[in-house]
């Protein structure tokens, strides 16, 4: 049936195609396309290939090289893949111990070389099962879903070649005669046709378990940025409770004492002039302390991604007289005049008013804080579409392009003591812009440059212009 087949060409064949693999598998080696293990792996199919040139030139070599060496180097090949699936499968050590068994398998092919064909076939083919069948065991233990279908296609080859194994074991135990030369050609060039079938299934091994690693690389990355992820949402939740509890707690006490400083002791007539100096300056500090906790709390709720401004709609001119307001100490301390460029507008915004309040606040302070004593600030509007502008000029150190391009960066967060030496936090405008955009408007700063002043330019959201 078989003997139009040439069998040492067909070993060649065999060699060949094995070459080919290895070859492959070594360049995605050498390229990093690498898994656990992936050096055994190719070493054991360069072994496996130094075994498949015996098989070619059988004829032109010694009997004690066909039968001791090659055989030896078969299983020698084997085994090494059988290091290289642990490693690539398991967590645990691979049992070196293993390795005990060359000079035994060396040994065994030594001892029967003077044996029947049939005998040596017999224990050839006993421990090719044994080794291919422990490579397909090995793969397909306790398999895991993303992998269950490439691990069984990976054992194929080995399962296949340990199945004939086992059959021409039992075949040369029970039926062969030692003369029977004919069933043993017959039976080799099935095991050839066998490898040769199975060399594309041995490099798909390869490129599978190389897959294989890269899902699980990639699996386990996205498992840490999950588990990163979660960790910052914890932080970031224990951050924004933090400053939520800090704002509540001493914000109130703070300024119930900064009001009554101001309303029970400075008011008072007959205070020392020296006393009169101290209680301002405590005044002035508790204010700041005030201002600085509004802010805080402030800056917690507009960084959390469930707060939502409350927008309505709402008079303008209420809310920027409510500014001034609460800006009127500052003015008063440093005599400065406020000049509306005209009656304050009545027209309605969409926008949330604390925020509003808030931001108005902030940047009448800033201009407050860099303004000369005795200078003036001026407060400008004009509706601009479906927007309302609003424009608030200082008069006093100004800012040079660099200063307000780093102004709204949080990692360039800059602190400048005003013009009486007046400190801050620096995040009164980062504030500021930030809850403009969440109410859908938008915050710049122009200047002519350092000296010449600034303008804040708010662009506020009409009613009738809802983006919900």
């Amino acid at each position: 049936m078989f003997f139009s087949l040439h069998l040492p060409t067909l070993s060649l064949v065999l060699f060949l195609a094995y070459l080919s693999n290895w070859i492959f598998s070594l360049l995605l080696f050498l390229g990093k396309q690498t898994f656990r293990g992936s050096l055994l792996w190719v070493s054991g199919q360069g072994i496996f290939c130094l075994a498949l040139l015996g098989l070619g030139l059988r004829e032109l070599l010694p009997p004690f090289y066909n039968v001791v060496v090659n055989n030896s180097l078969y299983m020698v090949s084997l085994l090494v893949i059988i290091q290289s699936i642990w490693i690539f499968r398991f967590t645990r050590p691979f049992p070196r111990s293993v390795y005990f068994a060359v000079p035994l398998i060396f040994f065994s092919f030594w001892i029967i070389q003077q044996q029947s064909m049939a005998f040596r076939s017999a224990v050839f083919s006993l421990e090719m099962f044994l080794f291919t069948g422990a490579i397909a065991m090995i793969l397909l233990w306790r398999l895991r879903t993303p992998f269950i279908f490439s691990n069984i296609l990976i054992a194929v080859p080995f399962f296949l070649t340990g199945i004939f194994s086992l059959v021409r074991f039992f075949l040369n135990i029970f039926t062969l005669t030692p003369d029977d030369a004919t069933v043993f050609t017959e039976m080799n060039l099935v095991f050839v046709l066998l490898g040769v079938i199975a060399a594309p299934l041995m490099l798909f091994g390869y490129l599978m378990m190389h897959h294989q690693r890269t899902a699980r690389d990639l699996k386990k990355k996205d498992e840490q940025i999950e588990a990163r992820n979660q960790e910052l949402l914890a932080v970031n939740h224990s951050k924004d409770l933090f400053f939520s509890i800090i704002a509540h707690d001493l914000r109130g006490p703070i300024g119930g004492a900064a009001r009554y400083v101001r309303k029970n002791l400075l008011d008072k007539r007959d205070i020392i002039p020296e006393k009169r100096s101290e209680i301002e300056i405590l005044a002035g500090t508790l204010d700041r302390t005030h201002e600085f906790l509004e802010k805080l709390l402030w800056w917690a709720r507009s960084y959390q991604e469930a707060w939502k401004p409350n927008k309505v709609e709402l008079n303008l001119g209420e809310v920027v007289l409510e500014a001034l307001k609460m800006v009127e100490p500052e003015v008063e301390a440093k005599d400065l005049k406020i000049i509306l460029d005209s009656q304050l507008p009545v027209s309605l915004i969409w926008f949330d008013r604390e925020c509003l309040r808030m931001i108005l606040q902030n940047l009448l302070s800033n201009a407050i804080k860099f303004s000369d004593l005795g200078a003036e600030i001026l407060i400008d509007w004009k509706i601009d579409g479906n927007e309302m502008i609003i424009r608030i000029t200082d008069f006093g150190v100004g800012l040079s392009r660099e200063q307000i391009n780093r102004l709204f960066r949080m990692e360039d967060k800059i602190t400048s003591r005003g013009t009486r030496g007046e400190s801050g936090s620096g995040m009164g405008l980062i504030l500021s812009q930030n809850l403009t955009s969440r109410n859908g408007g938008k915050l710049i700063l122009e200047s002519p440059g350092p000296g010449e002043g600034t303008t804040a330019i708010l662009s506020l959201p009409m009613h009738g212009s809802r983006l919900d």
